[in-house]
């Protein structure tokens, strides 16, 4: 599907581009891997999250559980989960 964007829009999203891309290139956040898949045996799993900058930065993690059924997700509670730092 092709868009065609005229004046205001098209600066407007070019804008936003330039200062997302700006932020995401400044800031020097990895994250490794994005996404987590636990077998029913599996007890836990890592994400490294790393800055590759010059400058310290903050961050955030939040953990969610859902269940999943023919309806769509449904959110769970997710007391009980605990993150841990290595240092």
């Amino acid at each position: 599907m092709k868009m065609k964007l005229g004046g205001r829009p098209a600066c407007a999203c070019l804008l936003l581009a330039l200062v997302v891309g700006h932020n995401a290139l400044a800031g020097g956040l990895q994250i490794s891997p994005v996404n987590l898949t636990l077998s029913a045996t599996q007890n836990a799993d890592g994400i490294w999250l790393s800055n590759e900058g010059t400058a310290p930065l903050n961050a955030q993690v939040r953990v969610f559980n859902w269940q999943q059924s023919g309806n769509g997700r449904q959110a769970v509670n997710s007391q009980g989960w605990s993150l841990a730092h290595p240092s």
